[in-house]
């Protein structure tokens, strides 16, 4: 930031807008959940993560050097992290629990699971992500690397979409398939 004349004190006003906007959007993100479905939510949030990424790498993207753009940027990120992430965990833990109640496992023992989980996962992207952020920065800079960031929550979008997508195929598969088995037997019967 020392090429757009920002030292540490103004710095620090600026990230005062990533902290604001993680508690803004926290705060409603219960809210947020009423009026549209989780899994538009997800979605959303990730879209909005990958501007988010793009506004902050704004120099790249849009040819400017504007620090308005390096805030927009940070508080759209604030509503990626509650839209995209804590709506996925959430989405996650109820598609787990499910599968689990319908393979007999009970709900204490589902819930085991996914904190095992997920704090399996944070553990990893603690690791993972210290060793290769700065590798990456080093080798592409911080706007390359922000569009990287960038990229990573599109194909987090289009993985949560596909994952979608063959859920409901499954599910329209075995409809049809209890429906055939269902017509079957109403016509042996007749036939008797």
């Amino acid at each position: 930031m020392l090429d757009m004349d920002i030292y540490a004190d103004k710095a620090g006003y600026i990230y005062v807008f990533l902290l604001g906007s993680y508690s803004l959007f926290g705060f409603f993100g219960g809210f947020l959940q009423n009026i549209a479905s989780k899994q538009t939510l997800i979605i959303s949030g990730f879209v909005i993560g990958f501007i988010g990424f793009c506004s902050i790498a704004h120099h790249v993207v849009f040819g400017t050097n504007y620090i308005i753009l390096i805030i927009l940027g940070l508080f759209l990120n604030g509503f990626s992290v509650v839209g995209g992430n804590m709506f996925a965990t959430l989405f996650t833990k109820a598609e787990l629990m499910e599968a689990c109640e319908k393979a007999g496992i009970s709900k204490k023992e589902a819930g085991g699971y996914f904190g095992g989980l997920k704090g399996s996962m944070n553990l990893i992207g603690s690791f993972i992500g210290p060793l290769l952020s700065p590798n990456i920065y080093m080798m592409v800079g911080f706007d390359y690397a922000c569009i990287t960031m960038g990229t990573i929550q599109i194909l987090f979008v289009t993985f949560f979409i596909y994952t979608i997508k063959m859920t409901e195929m499954k599910a329209i598969k075995e409809y049809n398939s209890e429906a055939d088995s269902i017509e079957i037997k109403s016509f042996t019967m007749r036939e008797t």
